[in-house]
């Protein structure tokens, strides 16, 4: 017996390319009643086509009807039986496609398919066949001329080489008997790839049956069926001698061998497969999970039925039961509105056309109304067009548009008020002790020319207010803080609002620090940017004058009405430890001095607003200063808002940063009656004159406050401050009793 070797039979039949014999391989095609129909030719090797005139690709593939007629096909129904059924070793044919008389031999392989031997009959052989003799009487003539030597050296040839490509084969091919009551008795074959897989020797397999490999081979068999056709595939398992299990995949015959029923069983190895079946399976359930516990609502649907939806999609169009929106109509579920629109993208997904996003409108089953966002794409699932729609409810985000789309008419009646109200708006925008400017947005989000500016404008840069009309916020910026100017466009665009400090120059050049305060508004239909720039020169001596002094900075570091803190600055940008902390931080948070010194500024924010901190700490880098707020935390756990003027500059060779923090309680709790009074004007379409009324009082109201704080001042620091210091408070306290009185006028 020939060993099969390392040589890999599988689906390549190149072992039969050069054999001088005509070999060709035949799959059976079976009608839905399970019976044969017909036959595919699967390979046909050189000399099987030579002398036809044909090429390899005119049989490979085609049906033997087709190739032959439907006369011949009867034919190889004949020679199948034969081979498969009965089990023939050899028997001799006249093949009229060919015109020929053969010896023809064959066996079964892997995937039900089986190949055929053709030797032609020449010579002598042809006399006979011409004869009136039957079969067996040519037989026995043939074998009379030819010798019994010679007819055993054919059948031994034969014998060889189906020996050779038995062995060679990649799956096991074993023979057992049958038993009378139709059990699988012991094995009368086995090939090299059955010995070498189970690990027995081949005398091992001849004293064993199928049910040693297998005990439910017979059951696996039976529910197999149908036994009637004398062959049957299913799955089962192998044990090997080891003890291993191997999961098989077995294609087995019933045939007429020697006279006796054997059972020709091929036997394939599916354990990578059943492998990648478990892999794929879990796979598909990983992918499954995920879809089913998106929170997008996902529908698969084929020739316009859903076949799948995850718990999103089903909770959103009321689906309770998952059984119920199979099979429905995704149309249904459409708006009729938008139904002849998702038609048209349906069929052009089929058409593998890309479709873009949209916005549409669904209807839940009991009729509820749903705006929805809707991405879909179509694939090819189980060889049908399908398409996938991946959905989100987006009628919150409708409900805040329109919320806003209220908010801009609310707000364009005001500035419709405000308009109407031009002359007392001026009076009051001309007589505020800052400049107001408007000024255009470019494209780019910088500053473009001004398009309103008041008098205190005028009366500080120099410029006629002509000449400002022509210039913007850019020209008027020192040179070199002209940087700065993207960074700050670029917040207040994204914001809306903007604080910051940078330095104007005047037209004869003289430097003003101001601090800024910017807002993006709509003025006649744009966007336009509302700045309040204040001149704070004598903050900024008052600043250096701390920093030049440290027995005055103690002085007023101590007495100041705000909490004012030196603290570290560690290496990577954030603050470190606190150096000093004045009295009014330690009264106002409970901490005592020695405890201040063992923690940082981080440790005194509200949790909730540390994450603010990096972005605080890389513009104090960036620019030397930052002026924010924040939420501080007591020792007691009390929440205090905070605005923090922040400065750093070296101190006993460190760099330190001066923090200034003012607890702005009052004021947020004056923006929150802000806020509260601008929801009421959102409800109400109140008159010009009403929102003049309550913007005077707003402003009244603040005033007091300006008023309250220069007293204030004025007590705390009557021995300590300067005269000019002394002078610019009495002029802010008479400037906004000045400004108080004018809006008292206004109001009668």
């Amino acid at each position: 017996m020939m060993k099969a070797g390392n040589y890999s039979f599988g689906k390549n039949f190149e072992i039969f390319d050069n054999l001088l014999e005509a070999i060709s391989v035949y799959e059976p095609v079976y009608d839905n009643k399970g019976k044969i129909r017909d036959f595919i030719v699967k390979y046909v090797n050189s000399a099987e086509i030579a002398g036809s005139g044909d090429s390899y690709k005119h049989y490979v593939g085609n049906y033997i009807s087709n190739l032959y007629g439907n006369a011949d096909l009867e034919l190889y129904f004949k020679i199948y039986e034969d081979i498969i059924i009965t089990g023939k070793k050899m028997f001799k044919a006249y093949l009229p496609p060919f015109n020929r008389y053969y010896r023809i031999s064959g066996f079964p392989i892997h995937d039900n398919l089986f190949v055929m031997l053709k030797v032609e009959i020449t010579g002598e052989e042809k006399e006979l066949e011409n004869s009136n003799d039957n079969l067996e009487i040519k037989i026995a003539k043939k074998t009379a001329i030819i010798g019994e030597k010679g007819v055993n050296e054919i059948l031994n040839e034969n014998e060889e080489k189906f020996r050779l490509i038995f062995n060679r084969a990649d799956d096991m091919i074993s023979l057992n008997l049958m038993n009378e009551d139709g059990t699988p008795g012991k094995f009368i074959e086995i090939n090299d790839t059955g010995i070498k897989r189970l690990g027995y020797s081949k005398e091992e397999f001849l004293d064993m049956t199928p049910y040693d490999i297998d005990k439910e081979y017979e059951t696996r068999r039976a529910l197999a069926k149908p036994a009637k056709e004398h062959h049957v595939t299913f799955e089962t398992v192998h044990t090997t001698k080891d003890s291993q299990r191997i999961p098989v995949e077995i294609t087995a015959h019933i045939i007429n061998y020697n006279g006796k029923n054997v059972g020709l069983s091929i036997s394939r190895d599916i354990s990578e497969r059943k492998k990648a079946e478990e892999s794929l399976k879990e796979s598909e359930n990983r992918y499954r999970k995920l879809l089913e516990n998106c929170f997008d609502a996902i529908v698969f649907h084929s020739e316009g039925k859903v076949i799948w939806a995850n718990n999103t999609a089903m909770e959103l169009l009321g689906v309770k039961n998952s059984e119920k929106l199979v099979n429905m109509s995704l149309i249904d579920f459409v708006h009729p509105d938008y139904r002849e629109i998702v038609i048209e993208r349906i069929n052009n997904m089929i058409e593998n056309k890309a479709v873009p996003p949209i916005e549409e409108k669904f209807l839940s089953v009991d009729g509820k109304v749903i705006d929805v966002e809707a991405l879909a794409a179509g694939f090819t699932y189980n060889g049908k067009n399908t398409v996938q729609v991946v959905f989100r409810d987006i009628s919150k985000r409708k409900e805040t548009e329109k919320a806003l789309k209220d908010f801009a008419i609310l707000q364009a009646k005001i500035m419709r008020a405000l308009k109407e109200s031009d002359e007392k708006f001026r009076l009051i925008f001309n007589n505020a002790n800052d400049m107001i400017t408007l000024s255009e947005i470019d494209a780019n989000g910088m500053p473009g020319k001004y398009i309103e500016i008041n008098e205190v404008s005028v009366e500080r840069l120099g410029y006629a207010k002509e000449e400002l009309l022509n210039m913007s916020p850019v020209d008027i910026v020192a040179p070199d803080k002209k940087a700065e100017i993207p960074f700050n466009a670029l917040a207040l665009t994204n914001n809306g609002y903007s604080n910051f400090e940078i330095v104007h120059v005047t037209k004869e050049g003289r430097r003003i620090p101001v601090e800024i305060n910017g807002h993006v508004i709509k003025y006649k239909g744009r966007k336009v940017y509302l700045t309040v720039c204040r001149d704070i020169t004598r903050h900024k001596l008052l600043v250096n004058a701390l920093k030049e002094s440290e027995e005055k900075f103690r002085e007023i570091f101590h007495n100041a009405n705000d909490m004012i803190t030196l603290h570290k600055m560690n290496e990577n940008g954030m603050p470190g430890k606190f150096i000093e902390v004045n009295e009014v931080g330690c009264n106002r948070l409970g901490y005592t001095n020695e405890e201040f010194q063992n923690i940082s500024p981080v440790d005194i924010v509200a949790p909730d607003k540390r994450v603010e901190m990096a972005s605080h700490a890389i513009e104090i880098w960036t620019k030397g200063y930052a002026k924010f707020e924040i939420v501080h935390v007591t020792k007691d756990g009390r929440r205090i808002p905070v605005e923090i003027n922040t400065h750093i500059f070296k101190f006993k060779g460190e760099t330190v940063a001066l923090g200034i923090s003012r607890d702005i309680t009052e004021r947020k709790d004056a923006e929150e009656k802000l806020k509260k009074l601008l929801d009421k004007l959102s409800h109400l379409n109140e008159e010009s004159e009403q929102f003049i009324y309550t913007t005077a009082n707003y402003l009244q109201e603040h005033l007091e406050i300006i008023t309250d704080i220069t007293k204030q001042l004025k007590h705390d620091y009557e021995d300590k401050l300067d005269v000019d210091i002394e002078n610019s408070i009495n002029n802010i306290a008479d400037e906004s009793e000045h400004l108080k009185q004018m809006i008292l006028n206004l109001l009668e």
